[in-house]
């Protein structure tokens, strides 16, 4: 038994996928990198934790944020977040953007290859539609 199962059916424009052999174009692809420099290892070095995901996600959905907002919303603590920022900006997701220089504020916005990722965050909500039982 797998320790993913499906829990609800949902709608794809994909055909069903019995195996994972159905995705040897991908599985091609990645048995020509080492693994010590493999472009998996790097997108997950520059965003693979669960709170830089869920910063994404906020992006995502409302658009250019300010910290206050990821905070309020994701209740994060102000370390964590600003380091997860950091992270993102130094992987070139995210940029920010100085509004007001006393106090300084800054807001943040996806760069280009932020928004680069929006297939990824699809398929993510995706696969936790399908596999992931809700936590309410």
């Amino acid at each position: 038994m797998t320790p993913f199962k499906a829990t609800k059916k949902i709608e794809t424009t994909n055909k069903e996928v019995n195996s994972v052999f159905e995705f040897s174009p991908y599985i091609d692809a990645m048995k020509k990198d080492s693994r010590k420099n493999c472009p998996v290892l790097r997108a997950t070095n520059a965003m693979g934790d669960q709170w830089s995901i869920l910063i994404l996600r906020e992006f995502f959905l409302e658009g250019p944020r300010r910290f206050q907002d990821l905070q309020d919303v994701l209740k994060v603590s102000p370390n964590t977040l600003s380091g997860r920022l950091q992270k993102l900006e130094k992987a070139g997701i995210i940029e920010r953007h100085q509004y007001s220089s006393n106090p300084p504020r800054a807001e943040y916005h996806l760069t280009e290859a932020g928004r680069a990722l929006s297939p990824v965050m699809g398929a993510l909500h995706t696969w936790g539609s399908a596999y992931t039982p809700d936590l309410e």
